[in-house]
């Protein structure tokens, strides 16, 4: 247990919208902006962050620009078990320019461990 919410909204977001809406949107070829839009739509009609400040707080947590993770291969390699953290940019959040064709590019750039 956690008395530090955003622990919870944390694990929430890793376990639902990145492991399985993400699936999800992988295995229906929706794997790219266009998809995370609808599911961005989804959020904010389900949060209504424009009239609930929890909403507002819950959806722009959502939507951050990065995330804390745990990075369990990093982990295992080193023989621990708590204290590996990483920094992942979010899909979810994901806009794209002219000057990235590619969803990929990105993805390579999107994870920091320390």
């Amino acid at each position: 247990m956690t008395d530090k919410l955003h622990n919870v909204w944390s694990k929430v977001h890793h376990a639902v919208i990145q492991n399985h809406i993400g699936s999800l949107l992988g295995a229906l070829g929706l794997d790219d902006p266009s998809g995370w839009t609808i599911v961005r739509d989804t959020l904010s009609a389900v949060l209504r962050p424009e009239k609930s400040a929890p909403g507002k707080q819950l959806y722009d947590f959502f939507l951050g620009d990065t995330m804390p993770f745990k990075c369990f291969l990093r982990m295992r390699m080193e023989g621990k078990y708590r204290d590996v953290s990483c920094l992942w940019n979010l899909f979810l959040n994901y806009t794209p320019t002219d000057s990235e064709p590619s969803l990929s590019m990105w993805r390579d750039k999107s994870q920091m461990c320390f």
